[in-house]
């Protein structure tokens, strides 16, 4: 009996090419995202006194900060991976969010090393099949 065939692990067929570019740019989007995200208890709203008898001990002045536009894109593929099925969704995060090399994303999976370039395509073209549903 003949061994599986092994595919190059980054080889990545011709028609997931632009949804691996966007997966990639939602995986740093993701990584972004989780670096913004505050404290959202009392002690991080605490904003020190800033000593001067003469204002009376008042607060700091808020700092202003800059008005941050979602990016729309990153928010429909989001939305799209929620939606996926829980092995395929902890691959694509695995694998675009954390980088981590295929032999963990296979363990965490509980799949064959030989079955990753499959399971990766199925969950590419799930997203696929949700972002043209979820624009009509």
């Amino acid at each position: 009996m003949n061994a599986p065939a092994r595919f190059a692990l980054s080889m990545i067929e011709p028609r997931h090419l632009a949804i691996d570019g966007e997966l990639e740019d939602w995986g740093r989007w993701s990584r972004e995202r989780a670096k913004r995200l505050k404290c959202g208890s009392a002690e991080g709203k605490y904003r020190p006194r800033n000593g001067n008898i003469d204002m009376g001990w008042e607060h700091n002045a808020p700092e202003p900060t800059p008005v941050e536009l979602p990016n729309l894109r990153m928010v429909e593929l989001d939305r799209a991976i929620l939606d996926v099925p829980a092995r395929h969704k902890l691959a694509l995060k695995l694998h675009y969010v954390e980088k981590s090399p295929k032999e963990k994303i296979c363990r965490s999976v509980h799949i064959g090393f030989w079955m990753f370039p499959d399971f990766m395509s199925a969950a590419r073209d799930m997203v696929l099949n949700l972002l043209r549903r979820n624009a009509k």
